[in-house]
């Protein structure tokens, strides 16, 4: 008398972004013969206990794991969703300044970053979450970010144009005044002086600028 063996398929998976990793836990009493794996999306994978596949699209798909161990043939199937994993993913900073020409930038990027690359628009650049620069000289610098996540192949760039004036611009009523004067050296045409302060007494506001060497 011929008893068949008893064949329980089963199969479970990791899904990162729209790539899947399965993993075949099916209980047998025999050797498998063969797998067939069918991805729901019209792709068949045949012969492997733990393919690995990249969907194109999200959504939901449902997956069938066939096994034929002696004679036997059993399936499993699950509804698999898949998301984009980059969805929401987008670089960003702030740039804050520390006084003269250093700028201590912040990363504000948002999803899962595990890899950061600044270009400060002066030939540096930075690997660190949170760096700090210090420029050689004012200027107009465009300073961006890329933020990845490698996990996932999310990468993302964001960037922004800063002027470098070398005069700190935060002021506190206990601080010493830095004005930013435009232009420096000032010329016989119009000139503007900003970051004065609201409260700033009449007599200063309205005093005139006798700094004509811009020193």
């Amino acid at each position: 008398m011929h008893t068949r063996s008893a064949l329980h398929v089963a199969y479970s998976y990791e899904a990162q972004g729209l790539e899947v990793s399965f993993y075949n836990i099916s209980a047998t009493a025999a050797p498998n013969d063969s797998y067939t794996w069918n991805l729901g999306n019209g792709v068949t994978i045949t012969n492997s206990a733990t393919p690995v596949f990249t969907y194109t699209e999200t959504g939901t798909y449902n997956v069938c794991l066939t096994i034929t161990a002696d004679t036997c043939t059993a399936s499993y199937c699950l509804h698999i969703t898949l998301t984009d994993a980059c969805t929401g993913f987008a670089s960003g900073f702030s740039a804050t300044s520390t006084g003269q020409l250093g700028y201590q930038f912040t990363d504000t990027a948002s999803g899962n970053i595990n890899e950061w690359l600044w270009g400060f628009g002066d030939g540096s650049i930075s690997f660190e979450e949170n760096p700090f620069h210090e420029y050689t000289q004012p200027g107009n610098y465009t300073v961006c970010l890329v933020a990845q996540d490698t996990l996932n192949n999310c990468p993302d760039i964001y960037c922004t144009e800063l002027l470098v004036t070398g005069v700190e611009n935060n002021f506190s009523p206990n601080a010493v005044l830095c004005l930013n004067i435009y232009p420096n050296p000032v010329s016989n045409k119009d000139t503007v002086i900003r970051a004065l302060p609201k409260a700033m007494p009449k007599s200063l506001r309205h005093g005139k600028c006798l700094d004509y060497t811009g020193i």
